[in-house]
């Protein structure tokens, strides 16, 4: 099953508890401190610090105003209330607004389902006052260095259904009073605040299935769920509208590429039996210019021979070259003595 995001319910929830003084307030969700190591479940600051806060929820809220929430799931303990004290200061001394303000321009909220028994006998044995101030409304006083409540909604269950109907939606044991309330009151929110109540009843509906799907069996409640859920379906509708035409346009587009793909393998086959032939050729030409190698060894082989012989046939040329000198001498010897037995006679 998805894991019930409670802090986003809480955060809609007090932004429409607090609806009356909507102009009035600021709300940083998760606002970071500590160089961004630890972070502010919920800041709302007051844009004018003297303006009074309609909703009982806020009435010890000051200039900045430090809230943590804890989900039906978690307990509150001493060690997390000293903690928020501790990132209430942090906040106090990176705002560099204390000389301007001084401490008691910052509070401390805490808003749990049940009562926090363990943590309110802590805080009497150090010394602190537990006082119930209005139902479902702890303020603690004493040494604190900020004004701190505890707020207890599981004690506004026998209140009427509209009585904090939205921090009162914030359970996972409801018996059917708070989804009315819901319905009740959002029939009262105009467009733009009615996606609160959207974010609110969705985590109460994750965290009540049974209770959802007994109330969805009842026409005139199946008719208000329906109705508060309208402008959700409609949107639903058309995630799911442009989801489907998303898909078509992928399956033309893997039609395509499945035919391109198919024309590339054909062009590959062609390249593929290309290449074949050209091996083909390759080979022939290798065993062709094996031959001319051959052919080549040979013919080199008979150029030796040759210049073997020419070699031969030079020397065989100087050999009757010289006997031809030889014989020219003899004869100009010959004629030089015919010539001196002329004279002689």
């Amino acid at each position: 099953m998805k894991k019930i995001d409670w802090h986003s319910g809480f955060v809609n929830a007090m932004k429409l508890e607090l609806l009356a003084n909507e102009n009035d307030l600021e709300y940083e969700d998760e606002h970071l401190i500590a160089n961004r190591a630890q972070r502010i479940d919920l800041l709302i600051i007051k844009k004018m610090r003297a303006v009074k806060i309609v909703n009982e929820v806020g009435a010890i809220f000051d200039k900045y105003n430090i809230v943590e929430y804890k989900s039906p799931e978690d307990s509150l303990t001493l060690g997390d209330f000293y903690k928020i004290l501790g990132y209430t200061g942090i906040y106090l001394e990176e705002l560099h607004k204390y000389d301007e303000y001084g401490r008691d321009a910052f509070t401390m909220t805490f808003v749990r389902r049940r009562k926090p028994v363990k943590l309110f006998e802590h805080l009497k044995r150090d010394g602190h006052e537990v006082i119930r101030v209005n139902k479902g409304i702890y303020e603690i006083k004493g040494h604190l260095p900020f004004r701190t409540q505890v707020i207890v909604s599981r004690e506004w269950d026998d209140e009427e259904a509209e009585i904090h109907t939205w921090l009162r939606s914030l359970t996972n044991e409801s018996k059917g009073k708070e989804l009315e309330g819901i319905l009740n009151s959002t029939r009262k929110l105009d467009h733009e605040h009615k996606r609160f109540a959207d974010g609110v009843m969705n985590v109460f509906a994750r965290a009540n299935v049974e209770l959802i799907k007994e109330a969805k069996e009842e026409s005139t409640m199946c008719e208000a769920i329906n109705e508060l859920f309208a402008e959700e379906t409609k949107k639903e509708k058309e995630r799911a509208d442009a989801a489907i035409k998303r898909v078509g346009e992928v399956e033309t587009e893997l039609g395509e590429t499945k035919t391109e793909l198919g024309e590339t393998k054909a062009k590959l086959g062609e390249t593929k039996t290309e290449l074949g032939e050209t091996k083909t050729e390759l080979g022939e030409t290798k065993a062709e210019l094996g031959e001319t190698k051959a052919e080549l060894g040979e013919t080199r082989t008979e150029l030796g021979e040759t210049r073997t012989e020419l070699g031969k046939t030079k020397t065989r040329l100087s050999e009757a070259m010289a006997k031809i000198d030889e014989m020219a001498e003899q004869l100009q010897d010959a004629l030089a003595e015919i010539a001196r037995l002329k004279a002689a006679k």
